[in-house]
Order: C-alpha cells, then structure tokens, then sequence
C-alpha cells in the first residue's frame, strides 16, 4: 500500500497528538488528585494548586460526564490513533487492527479491577473508549481516503 505522507502527518497531529495533549491537559485542569496527575507532579516537583471555589454549572450532569470521561475518550483516540498508525506501517491485516484497538479499550481498565494501578474500574469508561475508538476510526477515513 502507497502510503501518503502528509496525509498520514495529518492524521497523526489530528488523531494521537491532539487528544492525548487534550486528555493530559484536562486532567491538570480539572482532575489534579488522580494517581497519573500526581505521579507526574511528583516525578518533575511540580505543586498541585486545589481550585477550591465550583461553578454551579459544575454540579450538572453533563459537566460530571465530561470531567469523569473525556481525558478517556481523548486517549482512546490517541492510543487506538497509534495502533492503525503501527498496523499500516507493518501491513498487519484490518481485523488484527481492529481487535488491538478493541483490546486496548478493555484493558486499559481491566488493569484497573486488578489494582495494577490504583485506579476504579468504571464499564462507562470502557464505553467510553469504544467510542474514542470509533472516532479515531471515522478520522482515519475521513484523513486518509
């Protein structure tokens, strides 16, 4: 397969390094308590400032959906992003793809139910990433066709 490379540029800035700096930034902002945001303060001796004051739009149930969910769906497009980028450089067949992309999906929170990281496992996270996964699959066709 003649592989495109700007386009393939394209769909790397758009699809892996986008969301995963959107997922990175959104948790600094909004979820600086987390084990990644804490270990990555703790590893470059950055303080953690606790906003203290709320909005009341932060109570709605909306904005509770993005602040628990949308660093997951950020990096489900960026990591599944990174899985089609590798399956097309080393010409791994669409299904071997697809199925690394639905893998990563549930693992990266079934490593949670098992404490591999002290984390909770949540199944809307998994849906979630599936639907991260979809985009990244719709960005593809929608870049590189």
């Amino acid at each position: 397969m003649q592989l495109n490379t700007k386009k393939l540029f394209l769909y790397l800035i758009v699809s892996f390094f986008l969301p995963l700096f959107l997922g990175i930034a959104f948790y600094f902002a909004h979820r600086p308590n987390v084990y990644f945001v804490e270990q990555f303060c703790q590893i470059f001796h950055i303080a953690i400032v606790e906003k203290t004051e709320t909005l009341p739009v932060q109570n709605s149930i909306f904005f509770h959906a993005i602040r628990n969910h949308f660093a997951d769906f950020c990096w489900a497009i960026s990591f599944c992003t990174a899985i089609k980028v590798i399956g097309i450089i080393f010409e791994l067949s669409t299904i071997v793809i697809y199925i690394s992309m639905i893998s990563i999906c549930f693992l990266s929170e079934c490593i949670q139910i098992f404490e591999f990281i002290p984390m909770t496992f949540d199944i809307i996270d998994v849906l979630v990433q599936l639907l991260g996964l979809f985009c990244a699959i719709a960005l593809y066709k929608m870049i590189m066709k």
